[in-house]
């Protein structure tokens, strides 16, 4: 309530010693918040090994992936450690392995551009398309582009997969819709290519090699589709 100030003054120092109380009794949504006051500086000093440790004691007891996706995040950017890539990918794997639709976008990062991993892009495809399945966990990341938009680029240029148009215009109108239209600005490290073109430049580059029924049929497809469910909701921790 005073982190949000729903119902009362916005007090994040307040907030804070709340949820101290709460993560010390070993709750992992607490931890958790605990670790992104202390990686803002909302509420206390800002300390990013602090941060990393309550997203350690969050994520070790196995069932919040926002918090495995936040100790990853931590991993790649060095925040509060040491770079790892290694440890970065195994979280975030533990993460897509409890369907977190940002964790498996990562991944589908990771495979596409040979980012910790060996190249390959059918795998990058695979885990693409479990992410563009569902409603994105982040909306508005400025490091990574959408799953949509990802998986789009991979039916347009048909890597991974069959080049398919039909099936490349239906996802970036579906990431052009949940605001995937500016390229990324990395932070920190370049894991994605910034001059990939936006949701928006890349339909309309489509439009002019496709066909009327082609069109139609996609912009159907766009229409009908209907997102999987989401275990979790994540909280965008940079």
């Amino acid at each position: 309530m005073y982190i949000k100030g729903l119902g009362v003054p916005q007090d994040y120092a307040l907030g804070m010693r709340w949820l101290r109380l709460a993560a010390d009794k070993g709750l992992p949504d607490a931890q958790n918040e605990v670790g992104f006051l202390y990686q803002r500086g909302q509420g206390v000093e800002r300390n990013e090994a602090e941060a990393v440790k309550w997203f350690r004691l969050a994520a070790d007891q196995g069932g919040l992936v926002v918090a495995q996706n936040n100790l990853a995040d931590s991993y790649v950017l060095g925040l509060g450690m040491p770079q790892d890539f290694g440890e970065a990918f195994k979280w975030y794997r533990i993460a897509a392995d409890q369907n977190s639709s940002y964790a498996e976008n990562v991944l589908g990062v990771a495979y596409e551009h040979g980012f910790y991993v060996a190249q390959d892009d059918a795998e990058a495809f695979r885990w693409y398309r479990r992410a563009a399945n569902k409603i994105y966990e982040r909306p508005g990341s400025t490091w990574i582009h959408s799953p949509q938009y990802n998986i789009g680029a991979m039916y347009a240029s048909g890597r991974g997969t069959a080049q398919d148009y039909v099936r490349a215009l239906m996802w970036f109108t579906l990431a052009a819709a949940f605001g995937d239209t500016k390229p990324p600005a990395p932070l920190g490290i370049k894991l994605v290519d910034t001059s990939k073109f936006t949701a928006l430049e890349q339909r309309d580059k489509l439009l002019a090699l496709m066909t009327s029924a082609q069109i139609s049929e996609a912009e159907r497809l766009a229409r009908e589709w209907r997102p999987h469910p989401v275990v979790t909701i994540e909280r965008l921790a940079k």
